[in-house]
């Protein structure tokens, strides 16, 4: 469980949210919406335990995430950015055995989110829609009970957004929380559990729009 508590953030002397509480149990696939600028990639970091300047308290299954060692915080929470940067040649093989040294658990999740092909590929020579897939399958391999993904669908294609999301979803059903920021809001519709959307200093639910589900589901 994460609860959230009076929690303000700010960047560059800029205000991105200001004292919000709120509860996410395990089990649920978060969207996150906003504009661009908006302070969703702040909000998504400092959850990760990448952005120290907020005030407020957030804890994991009751525990201070400021009083978590990094270890400690990296066993709760995997975190996958909107740019990845890699500043060697490593081979994706390379990128997911940093991880895993688990060769069943690569080959599942590589089979699962279609990177086989690619296991030999110098990883900075991969299109971003690839990257983004690599490093969810590194982030999963990890094991974490909560993933949070930074515009992870913004880099592909309509097939393997609906593929990623699905599989997403079903990984929610089986207890992991996670939060995934959206520029399409009728994907966050479609597939999330609770869109939330940040703006103006405050996040916000958006209900659930019945009609379009009814629509765009086979």
């Amino acid at each position: 469980m994460i609860h959230i508590h009076n929690l303000s953030l700010t960047i560059d002397q800029k205000d991105v949210l200001s004292a919000y509480t709120g509860s996410f149990m395990p089990g649920h696939l978060v969207g996150l919406t906003g504009p661009n600028g908006s302070g969703k990639t702040t909000l998504l970091r400092t959850l990760a335990g990448l952005h120290a300047s907020y005030t407020g308290t957030i804890l994991f299954n009751h525990k201070n995430m400021k009083q978590l060692s990094p270890n400690a915080l990296s066993q709760l929470c995997a975190y996958v950015p909107a740019e990845p940067i890699c500043h060697w040649p490593l081979t994706v093989t390379q990128i997911l055995s940093i991880v895993s040294k688990d060769r069943g658990d690569i080959e599942i999740l590589s089979k699962k989110l279609k990177i086989e092909s690619l296991h030999n590929q110098n990883f900075q020579t991969l299109s971003s829609g690839e990257k983004a897939r690599v490093l969810l399958v590194q982030a999963l391999l990890r094991k974490t009970p909560i993933l949070i993904l930074d515009e992870l669908t913004s880099h592909l294609d309509e097939s393997h957004t609906h593929e990623i999301m699905s599989y997403l979803k079903s990984l929610a059903a089986e207890g992991k929380t996670i939060f995934l920021s959206l520029h399409d809001v009728e994907e966050g519709y479609l597939y999330c559990d609770t869109l939330l959307k940040l703006c103006g200093h405050t996040l916000k639910p958006l209900k659930k729009k019945t009609p379009i589900l009814k629509e765009l589901r086979p």
